[in-house]
């Protein structure tokens, strides 16, 4: 069974990276402080310029200067486009299961779970015939169904092993299953931005 995650997730990979792009503009404006302060400080060296002889500190103050000067023009260079690629790749892949989980208590069918964190609900159990499903179907206020998602047995018999669609910390989930199997497992893993 192969799942596109970006189909299903309340999030997307690239709703993630949009977000952390848009944060820039919050530092962005911290720069334009610390930039003050540099013009400010600036100032107070070109004073000092005029009596350069007088003082024996100016290399080091002139050093501290180009030392900010470098550090303002290479850290706030925050355009995600120009991160390297493994930067790129770990941000895309937090939206992704990782090897962590939390036991869940499985209910009976139709029982309303809720998320303990940004993740994936993942049934286990044996089945029977391939009518056997599990569906996970969000609920919004009132009990609104948002959108579901559905996982067959894929023969006649043998195990049966539904992952849902990401789901964000809180989301209200449904899960709706019709599996004759014993040892029905549920479990709850984090995506790798949780874990």
């Amino acid at each position: 069974l192969s799942i596109k995650v970006s189909e299903f997730s309340d999030k997307t990979p690239e709703e993630l990276y949009n977000e952390l792009n848009s944060s820039a503009t919050y530092v962005a404006q911290a720069a334009q402080d610390i930039n003050e302060k540099y013009n400010e400080l600036n100032n107070i060296y070109q004073n000092i310029l005029d009596n350069k002889d007088k003082f024996d500190q100016i290399p080091i103050i002139e050093e501290n200067l180009n030392l900010i000067e470098n550090n303002l023009e290479s850290k706030l260079n925050l355009n995600l486009s120009n991160l390297p690629s493994q930067e790129k790749k770990d941000i895309i892949s937090w939206s992704f299961p990782s090897d962590e989980y939390i036991d869940m208590d499985l209910q009976a069918t139709n029982h309303i779970y809720t998320a303990p964190a940004s993740g994936y609900f993942c049934l286990n159990c044996g089945s029977a015939a391939t009518t056997q499903k599990t569906i996970f179907i969000k609920q919004a206020d009132g009990n609104k169904e948002t959108f579901g998602f559905s996982v067959y047995t894929p023969g006649n018999s043998g195990a049966h092993c539904a992952l849902s669609p990401t789901f964000t910390q809180g989301s209200k989930v449904r899960i709706d299953y019709n599996l004759s199997g014993t040892n029905k497992v549920l479990k709850f893993y984090l995506t790798k931005g949780e874990a």
